[in-house]
């Protein structure tokens, strides 16, 4: 059974606390501690349950202050994640759940198979109806089939049930709030980033005095209260953008109009009460506390997430980063069509974010990067937002809109060149002259990629880091079982294979590759030209190979997950591109002991000079098939894997320099 653990916030009130224990021992799910956060209660609580804390289930704190109960949920699922529980379960001193209350949570945990951000159980007042202060605000019509869970934006801590994952991602309770509004910015944080639920049939009883929701202007007995109720309900609203203000300053209104009307004493008071603490709660700026301080860090990409060499770097990072010093997450306006990367974010509990547009007409999809990323980033709060892209306008705007939703750290990496046009140099012109204003670190995989994206004086004073396109040196080698294994199951024995891996994009040059290609295949019959990958010219090039007669020479492979096999099947690598940066998958190949036949608008910079060819565009098709075949009767295969690592291209230290980087920034 999985380890669950209740966490009561008890002050004053020993006789419900009492209660709430019974309650919590005779659950019918057995695998459950509690932990009593005592906020420094003054009425004997310690001694009057002393028997329960002989109790080897029960744990007793406490934190000799009275925190609030935003400071002892905050207390008490620290200490929780700290004593590895799976599941936290939380609630007040007042709370009484039914005997099967965890047990129905526990099933919906099943149900639902782990994906959810936060289970909140029906509180009912003492006469079974419901509670009115811990109503939570649903989704309408989004009930499963046996209406026994419906999808929840806004609950309280009455009964809200996590798995620790969530909460090491999303954070902990903000403790500054003391009292009131600390469950609704939560269980808001959480539903912003997770699908959350209450679970109908899970039950709990809040023995409140009355079952009344809170009102200033019929409450005298804690006026004072009410300062944290308004100082932290403006602070919610800010994070909601300007409906969330505009709803917040027509509520204030109300409220006074109520207190005019309603109010039978302290009338004056409490509108100073309201006004105040509303305006103290716009400066109002709490620290979100996160356990062991991870650095959370966004990593942005301003194309779909796919099998390029953008992504295929980041997930080599990814998978290598510490994780438990630095959470990453992913974004981009548009789609995730890799499912494998998909599943190896979500395996590691960190999430992969997605607006699902279309990647087609140029301007409309700079447009929809703007305002899909400023959306994201008013919603979801990272410690760094790192850029991806090969577009100096994407680079610009993305770090101008982080920076503009609070983004402490902003990186931009640029990972290729470009065409030198009029276009290019106006975009970098403007970019240049406000980008400081924008970006706190530049990062770049080539001292050209550099040169194409930064301003003049990053570049001259050197203010940016080159951080190599590292490879996982484990998964990419040259192997002869591999390759005679591949070989046979591809039916390739006895050809020369060439392959290329990209994107079927405008800048891969794919229609100059299969010209080149079919320059080869004329002076070696044999040959064999793999295309790995998809995009938008990919129909373009199968009807170039078509009008060649090359169908049956021409292999389309889609995205794959066994490149390592593919290059160890090949012979040489052939990457005409009319801008890159430094491309990982030329690294990758070049792990694999391929030669790489590459375009002069490439970088220089790949790492094992002895298989790196560089040949210019202007040259004709048949000048770069009669250079292949030459080069390739000089090179014997063999395992090139120590020079990957001599040249620092190996994931370990590219993810050790970037690690590092991340945990020095503020």
């Amino acid at each position: 059974m999985k380890k669950v653990i209740a966490v009561v916030v008890t002050y004053n009130r020993k006789t419900l606390l009492e209660e709430c224990i019974n309650s919590l021992l005779n659950q019918d799910y057995k695998d459950l501690d509690i932990l009593v956060v005592d906020n420094n209660s003054t009425d004997n609580t310690h001694e009057y349950i002393k028997k329960y804390i002989d109790n080897k289930h029960v744990k007793y704190i406490n934190t000799l202050e009275n925190l609030g109960g935003a400071g002892g949920f905050n207390f008490g699922i620290k200490m929780s994640i700290n004593l590895s529980y799976d599941y936290i379960w939380i609630m007040d001193d007042d709370t009484i759940p039914n005997k099967d209350a965890l047990s129905k949570l526990m099933e919906a945990d099943k149900k639902l198979n782990g994906n959810y951000g936060y289970l909140s159980s029906v509180a009912l007042w003492t006469d079974l109806t419901p509670c009115l202060m811990n109503k939570q605000k649903i989704y309408k019509n989004t009930y499963n089939e046996d209406k026994t869970l419906v999808k929840t934006y806004h609950s309280s801590f009455v009964s809200m049930f996590f798995k620790k994952e969530v909460i090491l991602d999303i954070g902990l309770p903000i403790k500054d709030f003391f009292i009131w509004g600390d469950d609704v910015e939560y269980s808001n944080r959480i539903s912003k980033k997770y699908d959350c639920y209450v679970v109908l049939n899970s039950i709990v009883i809040h023995k409140t005095a009355s079952n009344t929701g809170s009102n200033i202007a019929l409450d005298n007995d804690r006026i004072d209260r009410y300062k944290y109720a308004y100082r932290n309900e403006s602070y919610i609203a800010r994070q909601n953008g300007i409906k969330g203000r505009l709803r917040q300053a027509l509520k204030v209104n109300y409220h006074i109009l109520r207190v005019l009307i309603k109010s039978r004493k302290y009338t004056f008071k409490k509108i100073k009460i309201i006004i105040k603490n509303s305006i103290l709660g716009i400066s109002f700026n709490p620290k979100i506390e996160y356990i062991n301080d991870k650095k959370k860090v966004l990593e942005v990409f301003a194309e779909p997430f796919s099998n390029g060499g953008q992504e295929s770097f980041i997930m080599n990072i990814f998978n290598s980063i510490d994780k438990n010093k630095i959470h990453m997450d992913f974004y981009t306006p548009y789609y995730c069509d890799n499912e494998n990367y998909k599943k190896e974010i979500e395996k590691n509990h960190s999430k992969i974010y997605t607006s699902n547009g279309s990647f087609g007409d140029n301007e409309g999809n700079k447009k929809f990067f703007m305002n899909e990323l400023n959306k994201f980033l008013s919603i979801h709060k990272y410690n760094i937002v790192h850029i991806h892209s090969g577009s100096i306008f994407s680079l610009f705007f993305g770090a101008k809109i982080a920076k503009k939703n609070g983004v402490k750290n902003v990186i931009i990496h640029s990972h290729c060149g470009g065409i030198d046009n009029l276009k290019y140099r106006l975009i970098k012109l403007y970019t240049g002259i406000f980008m400081k204003k924008y970006v706190d670190y530049y990062f770049a995989c080539s001292n050209l990629a550099a040169r194409w994206k930064f301003p003049k004086s990053v570049i001259k004073n050197n203010n940016y880091k080159i951080i190599n396109n590292g490879i996982n040196i484990d998964k990419l080698y040259y192997d002869e079982k591999i390759r005679n294994k591949k070989r046979k199951e591809l039916k390739l024995d006895n050809k020369k294979v060439f392959i290329h891996i990209g994107r079927f994009s405008y800048q891969k040059n794919h229609e100059y590759l299969i010209n080149v290609f079919n320059e080869i295949q004329r002076e070696e019959k044999s040959s064999v030209l793999i295309l790995v990958g998809v995009g938008e010219t990919q129909d373009k090039i199968k009807k170039l190979v078509k009008e060649l007669n090359l169908e049956d020479k021409v292999m389309f492979l889609g995205i794959r997950n066994d490149i390592n096999e593919l290059l160890n099947a090949s012979d040489a690598f052939i990457l005409p591109s009319l801008f890159e940066g430094l491309p990982v998958v030329a690294v990758e190949a070049q792990s694999t002991g391929l030669c790489v036949f590459t375009s002069t608008n490439v970088t220089q910079e790949l790492p094992i000079d002895y298989l790196s060819h560089y040949y210019s565009l202007d040259e004709s098709y048949k000048y770069w098939a009669n250079n292949i075949l030459k080069e390739l009767k000089k090179i014997k295969r063999k395992n090139t894997t120590q020079d990957i690592i001599n040249n620092k291209y190996d994931i370990d230290s590219s993810s050790k320099k970037l690690e590092d980087l991340y945990l020095g920034m503020k």
